[in-house]
């Protein structure tokens, strides 16, 4: 296997100062790792394999300790020798750091100044005036040279110079940090350049994405809340969904651009009026809606309509048609209203519960309004009626029910059941009828489910027995 030229160069450089032979492998893994070069430990186990020492007459000696004789003649001045050439060759390297803006970095470097007299450190950029990144003597920090750009944010080990560990912590990195770095140590044998650490410092994210980011998020933005504030123009189908305690609801309808004032507008479900604008009056309004619609023209490209008191029988398409003749169609409109049916929850035990109804109707003089409440589920009774009917109303009900006696005037038709029981639950429909003549028409219609809970029994025996002898 080929070795590099600087491998050779450091062989070479060896086998001239020792000739006697190598140090032994852990004296050499020492080596090694004080020089940071990978290639120092080849250079090493090569030259030793080609000395003529036999390895049991070799004993591990620290480089550093200078005072010991080592096998094969192998004296303090020859290790000296052996240490400087390794590191003058290594510590012409240049390392190259890569990091990001904000991060902190440690730059490495490594010189043996425990065994110098009085050492100082240094650490310099030579494009920057004055120069000094951070100066460590044996006293401690000495910072009144610093360029103020590094102010605060250099830091090296406390036992730097005993430990021969001269590496610089970098905090809070700018981009203004990129450049190279170098590290001398300074003694009374004069001044070593030991290393150059060169740093390349990245934005994390460019600036200018950032900006165009923070442009595109805020046009996103904008046209999110246009869209959605202006999303009845441009929806095929608008889905409206509203609570059954609601008094109203809003069915939406605009345009984009303004319609001729001789518009015709309709509001149809099942092909059933609820309600017209400017049109013939050929088609009457269906009797459901009679008294409950109303169309928006607080701007001239709305036609939205709200539906008052909306109950579930109304959920269903709604089509909204804008036409000048019924060939000529401008625009059209459709919208799925969901009403929740009204659910009513009571413990068994109670005085009564109510069954919500509240509705507004236009009365005329000539015709007869009747009011019937039936439960449906889970079989069809017949629970209260205005009539005068009292045969008609199922004997589980009878002398239980109640309703205002004002109630086509105030539009509040809502049932009061007296002491509620379990078997009172189902599904219970409230329909107001106009008779007119012989014909009879429903005006308005609503679902209420009641879910009557048993009444829950007291941890008191003697309260039970009270109950059940119904004391």
């Amino acid at each position: 296997m080929a070795i590099s030229t600087k491998t050779q160069r450091l062989q070479s450089k060896l086998a001239q100062i020792y000739s006697g032979g190598m140090p032994p492998p852990s004296t050499a893994a020492r080596l090694y790792q004080l020089s940071d070069s990978p290639q120092l430990l080849t250079v090493v186990r090569r030259a030793q394999r080609s000395t003529n020492g036999h390895p049991s007459q070799r004993s591990a000696i620290s480089p550093y300790q200078w005072s010991e004789k080592a096998p094969g003649d192998m004296d303090r001045t020859r290790w000296m020798l052996v240490v400087l050439v390794i590191l003058v060759d290594v510590s012409q390297q240049t390392s190259v750091v890569d990091m990001y803006k904000g991060d902190s970095v440690l730059l490495p470097c490594e010189f043996p100044t425990f065994e110098m007299t009085n050492p100082t450190v240094v650490w310099s950029r030579s494009d920057l005036s004055p120069s000094i990144i951070h100066q460590r003597q044996q006293d401690g920090d000495e910072l009144k040279d610093q360029n103020q750009l590094y102010r605060g944010r250099t830091l090296m080990l406390t036992e730097a110079l005993e430990s021969g560990d001269l590496s610089l912590n970098l905090t809070a990195l700018t981009l203004s940090d990129r450049g190279t770095y170098t590290c001398s140590v300074t003694s009374a044998r004069g001044k070593k350049k030991v290393k150059d650490v060169q740093l390349q410092v990245k934005e994390t994210f460019p600036s200018w994405a950032t900006i165009l980011l923070l442009v595109l998020a805020t046009v996103l933005l904008l046209s999110g809340g246009l869209f959605f504030h202006f999303r009845h123009y441009f929806q095929s189908v608008v889905h409206v969904q509203v609570e059954p305690e609601e008094t109203s609801v809003l069915l939406p309808c605009k345009t984009l651009v303004r319609l001729p004032e001789e518009v015709k507008v309709k509001w149809k479900r099942n092909n059933n009026i609820v309600h017209q604008l400017q049109c013939d009056g050929l088609e009457e309004q269906y009797c459901l809606y009679s008294g409950r619609t109303n169309l928006n023209r607080n701007h001239p490209r709305d036609w939205s309509l709200t539906l008052k008191f909306p109950a579930d029988e109304d959920s269903g398409t709604y089509i909204c048609t804008a036409y000048i003749e019924e060939s000529n169609i401008l625009f059209k409109k459709q919208v799925e209203l969901k009403v929740k049916v009204h659910q009513v929850e009571v413990e068994e035990g109670q005085k009564s519960v109510q069954l919500p109804f509240t509705t507004a109707i236009t009365v005329d003089q000539e015709s007869i309004y009747e009011v019937e409440w039936t439960r449906y589920e889970p079989e069809t009774m017949k629970v209260h009626t205005t009539a005068n009917q009292p045969e008609v109303q199922h004997e589980q009900f009878k002398n239980r029910t109640e309703m205002q006696k004002d109630a086509l005037t105030t539009g509040n038709f809502s049932l009061t059941l007296n002491q509620p029981t379990v078997k009172d639950g189902g599904r219970y429909v409230c329909g107001v009828w106009k008779k007119k003549g012989q014909q009879r028409f429903l005006l308005r219609n609503k679902t209420v489910y009641l879910t009557v809970n048993p009444q829950k029994k007291s941890h008191d025996p003697s309260v039970n027995q009270v109950e059940e002898a119904g004391l």
